[in-house]
């Protein structure tokens, strides 16, 4: 279901945003689902995060989402 509203969110910036705005919430929403898969859970906005463990989940998650932005551009070059 998270990865379905993801893809529709993006549809809908692609055609009617930029791609380099698409690009900046593809790795948003992949942040999510990133936190998600590892274990941050809470949705109501009352988890707290430190310093230091914002810099540790951006050090963890940076190859993972970019992996995955940089194979679904290559997609979309073979697709043009």
């Amino acid at each position: 279901m998270l990865v379905g509203l993801i893809m529709m969110i993006l549809t809908f910036i692609l055609k009617n945003g930029n791609f380099n705005q698409m690009l900046l919430t593809l790795k948003h929403e992949l942040m999510h689902v990133w936190l998600y898969e590892n274990g941050h859970t809470n949705q109501k906005g009352d988890e707290i995060f430190s310093y230091e463990d914002v810099c540790e989940y951006v050090a963890l998650s940076n190859n993972s989402i970019n992996k995955i932005v940089n194979l679904y551009l290559q997609s979309k070059e073979k697709m043009l």
